[in-house]
């Protein structure tokens, strides 16, 4: 899995929180929803500092969005762009066809 999330987004994306954000961030999508930084906090286990050094990283890539929101910065909400969304579909079609392959290549002939 590591192999395929260098191959999708490089050496600096391959951290486990960066890719959690990425995880959560795409579940939000596929359920209409942005989630906030608390919510990303409590979903990926990372410390604060954690998701928002992250965050900022992801922003810049042009990954993630961070619209203006609430002043309370718990609040704060977060989605994947549109590059984002692409990135992570990209990605995890090809573990899907990478688990494909694998598994065709331990069946009996």
């Amino acid at each position: 899995m590591r192999q395929r999330r260098l191959h999708n987004f490089g050496l600096a994306l391959a951290g486990e929180s960066a890719w959690d954000i990425l995880l959560a961030l795409y579940r939000g999508l596929l359920a209409g929803q942005d989630l906030t930084f608390q919510q990303l906090c409590t979903e990926t286990g990372a410390y604060p500092a954690t998701i928002r050094r992250w965050l900022a990283v992801l922003t810049g890539l042009g990954l993630i969005a961070q619209p203006d929101g609430p002043a309370d910065p718990a609040q704060q909400q977060a989605r994947l762009t549109p590059r984002g969304e692409q990135a992570m579909a990209d990605c995890l079609r090809g573990l899907l066809a990478d688990t494909a392959l694998e598994q065709s290549d331990h069946r009996p002939a």
